[in-house]
């Protein structure tokens, strides 16, 4: 039943648990000894591994409750560390044998293990279909609660219910490693190489974006403009700077960006190629939502390619819209051309557009989302991205 316990600090407490209880029920068996010329050091470490053993005892009760009890069970827990604290301190400051607050030490912890059970049973009442998940953090509370009872009146000697169930909880830890440790390893490569992929995406993508025959007809743009009207010679630099800044920003960006900075970027974009192909690009926004998220730049490299690899090859010019709407489950984004089109089932070629689109896919494809791709020669092409809804 622990193999349903989260894979997180739950399974580091629970190690926690099974380190001080094998130390303190070693230690409790005769004949074993870590210091064999010090009777107080061999006892000092067994009465520690008892304090820390059921503390993190409490720590995994704690951990296995519901957000709700938890408010109540967490305050008693800082009480519990803060009583066995305490207890070290004194023990030091009055230079006494630890075994001589142990006592009413147990007491306490006894009061605070049902105070901790009860707290657990109440979940039990309020969501049944957890109750085997709740019991297990209870295990070895209640087994340490009918050990105190045993010692007091003189049943039985020694915590023998307990070593029982630790022994127990031991050998479904090791399961627990077992099943958990091999995942984490490959989920941790897989993590490391779809960052290395994202990366290699994000470098491909920033030297597509920044061509050489874009900077050069931007810059003569630019520098035509300086004669001819300064003052939007001056604002073209600003665009141009605000682009640049913006790609090579994106090289560090391994996370999406909103809807609306990806907008902003693809209009100071069209504002530059407007400057060059000047009545012949026609632009056309179709905005419906913009409370969305996608992969830095893809968006913007489907519309470079329909600037120019749509409409830049056809001779008279055309139109590039961009539109956005969304459905119950879904975002949709679609870039559309009128240009001249192509064969979606020819072989791809190395060129820097068809590159462009196959990151911008693959990258899609990471952020859990879509990308279809419809174009007939000599018509256009219409390009869809569908991005999951976060509460889909």
């Amino acid at each position: 039943f622990l193999l349903k316990v989260p894979k997180n600090k739950t399974i580091g407490v629970l190690a926690s648990v099974l380190l001080f209880g094998g130390a303190f029920y070693t230690f409790s068996t005769n004949d074993v000894y870590i210091w064999l010329r010090s009777i107080s050091i061999d006892n000092a470490i067994y009465h520690i591994s008892l304090i820390l053993f059921m503390f993190f005892a409490c720590c995994f009760n704690v951990l296995l409750s519901s957000k709700n009890s938890r408010k109540i069970s967490f305050p008693i827990l800082i009480l519990l560390g803060i009583i066995d604290f305490g207890l070290f301190i004194g023990c030091i400051s009055s230079k006494a044998p630890l075994c001589y607050f142990v006592e009413p030490w147990l007491l306490i912890q006894a009061i605070l293990g049902v105070i901790f059970i009860a707290i657990s049973f109440m979940d039990i009442a309020k969501n049944k279909s957890n109750v085997v998940w709740i019991l297990s953090s209870n295990l070895l509370l209640i087994t340490f609660i009918i050990d105190i009872f045993g010692l007091g009146f003189n049943l039985w000697s020694g915590f023998l219910v307990s070593k029982f169930v630790l022994i127990l909880l031991f050998l479904v830890a090791v399961i627990i490693a077992l099943r958990i440790i091999p995942l984490n390893f490959i989920t941790s490569l897989e993590i490391k190489e779809k960052n290395s992929q994202l990366q290699k995406y994000r470098i491909q993508i920033m030297l597509s974006q920044i061509q050489p025959h874009f900077l050069y007809n931007t810059l003569n743009s630019i520098h035509y403009l300086c004669d001819k009207d300064p003052k939007y010679a001056k604002q073209a630099i600003g665009w141009f700077s605000t682009y640049l800044r913006k790609n090579l920003d994106s090289l560090k960006n391994d996370k999406v960006v909103s809807f609306n900075d990806e907008l902003k970027h693809i209009e100071i974009y069209l504002k530059l190629e407007k400057m060059r192909f000047e009545d012949s690009l026609n632009i056309v926004y179709d905005i419906k939502t913009k409370d969305f998220d996608v992969p830095s730049l893809t968006i913007q490299t489907l519309i470079e390619n329909a600037v120019n690899h749509g409409v830049g090859n056809k001779e008279e010019g055309g139109t590039v819209t961009l539109k956005t709407y969304e459905d119950a489950s879904f975002y949709y984004v679609e870039v559309v051309d009128d240009g001249i089109g192509f064969d979606i089932n020819a072989p791809l070629d190395e060129k820097r557009s068809h590159i462009g689109i196959q990151n911008a896919k693959e990258r899609i494809h990471l952020a859990g989302g879509e990308l279809i791709i419809n174009s007939t020669i000599g018509v256009g092409t219409q390009i869809i991205i569908k991005l999951p809804k976060e509460d889909r």
